[in-house]
């Protein structure tokens, strides 16, 4: 992993994260599992999936600790344990 400033390690039930501020003209995160069985894996969220539909964003339009522990434990309970990767449906 780079020491890019821009990257925060976050730990969620055991397992950690790397979040970095997407640079790719898509306003949002990108979330490295380091902690995972499968290098280089992760997922991404766009600026467009930060808030619920009606909500207001903040006006720096950052998102908070509580929100990205939430999104990383909806990513963790979508994993197939066998693989290490998302359920197939």
């Amino acid at each position: 992993m780079s020491t890019d400033p821009g990257t925060r390690r976050l730990v969620v039930d055991g397992e950690t994260f790397h979040v970095t501020a997407r640079r790719d003209g898509c306003p949002g995160y990108h979330f490295a599992w380091v902690s995972g069985p499968n290098a280089d894996y992760g997922f991404s969220i766009g600026e467009a999936l930060l808030f619920k539909i009606g909500d207001d964003p903040p006006v720096d339009s950052e998102m908070d600790d509580l929100r990205m522990k939430q999104e990383i434990r909806q990513f963790l309970d979508d994993i197939d344990p066998e693989t290490g990767y998302i359920r197939d449906s």
